[in-house]
């Protein structure tokens, strides 16, 4: 769907955790994680409660 978002990839660096139920450090790795990022489309829709935009056209672009 046009103007509805993008997904892209992130990292997260290893860490060193805690598990709840032992109390122990645990050591989690480095992961890839997905990111979601809306598009200037989807957020003048969810945005507009009737105050900024009456319609997508009526919004301009950054």
């Amino acid at each position: 769907m046009r103007g509805f978002g993008g997904f892209s990839t992130t990292h997260r660096n290893s860490r060193i955790g805690r598990d709840p139920k032992a109390g122990e450090s645990v050591s989690v790795p480095r992961r890839r994680t997905l990111h979601f990022g809306p598009g200037f489309n989807l957020r003048v829709k969810v945005n507009a409660s009737g105050e900024r935009y009456k319609t997508i056209k009526d919004a301009k672009y950054p």
